[in-house]
């Protein structure tokens, strides 16, 4: 294992990248488009997200095991299939 491996939460990954975006947006020229469009794309693209990651849960649940990344040493099975 490496030495950050398990050091460092998914969720503080996601802000440092949330972060990093806002950064860029401050840089990168505007785009503008409609409110309806803008808002339909945010919905869609969230919508599978939270579709993806429920169909991950869902599989680790199957598989009677955790789906904690920071405590592997609680896992019961290894999931090969599903999402």
């Amino acid at each position: 294992m490496h030495a950050l491996e398990l050091k460092i939460p998914p969720p503080v990954v996601a802000l440092v990248n949330a972060g990093a975006m806002w950064g860029i947006s401050l840089f990168a020229p505007l785009l503008e488009m409609p409110t309806f469009i803008r808002v339909t794309a945010v919905v869609t693209i969230a919508l599978a997200g939270f579709g993806i990651g429920l169909a991950g849960i869902i599989a680790f649940r199957r598989a009677r095991t955790t789906a904690n990344p920071m405590k592997p040493e609680t896992t019961s099975a290894l999931v090969c299939s599903g999402i």
